[in-house]
C-alpha cells in the first residue's frame, strides 16, 4: 500500500503557536505527531509514503532527514487535498493509496484498514 500524508496546512486553529511550528511537528508524548504517523505507516510497510508540505516547510522537511524513504512533495501554493493528491499522481502506481491527515492523531489499524479495502473489491 502506499500513502501519502498532508501536512501543507496553516493549522489555523491552533494559531498562533502554528505560525512557528507546523502542526504535524507538535510533540504527542515528547514525539512529533509527524513521526508517530510515519512509523504506523512504516509498520503496515506503506511504500512509498509520500508527505506534502507547504506551511513553514522547511521545518516538515529537516524534521524528514533521518526518513530517506519518505518522498516530500513541496506545494508553493497551497493545492488542497484533491490538488495535493494530483500532483502526487506521477510518483505512485496504481496500487491502493491511503491518504492521511497529516495534524490528527490516531491508533486506527491501518492494516485491518487496507485488508478490508481489498474485500470490498471482491463483495
Amino acid at each position: 500500500m502506499q500513502a501519502i500524508l498532508l501536512a501543507a496546512g496553516y493549522g489555523t486553529r491552533l494559531r498562533p503557536y502554528t505560525n512557528v511550528r507546523p502542526k504535524p511537528l507538535f510533540p504527542v508524548v515528547n514525539r512529533s505527531l509527524l513521526h508517530l504517523l510515519l512509523e504506523q505507516l512504516r509498520g503496515c510497510n506503506c511504500s512509498p509514503i509520500l508527505v506534502n508540505c507547504h506551511h513553514l516547510a522547511a521545518q516538515l522537511e529537516a524534521a524528514l532527514v533521518d526518513w530517506p524513504k519518505v518522498l516530500v512533495q513541496f506545494e508553493p501554493e497551497i493545492l488542497g487535498t484533491g490538488g495535493s493528491l494530483r500532483k502526487a499522481l506521477n510518483r505512485l502506481d496504481n496500487d491502493p493509496v491511503l491518504v492521511m491527515n497529516g495534524d490528527i492523531y490516531h491508533d486506527i489499524d491501518l492494516e485491518r484498514v487496507y485488508h478490508q479495502h481489498l474485500l470490498s473489491k471482491t463483495m
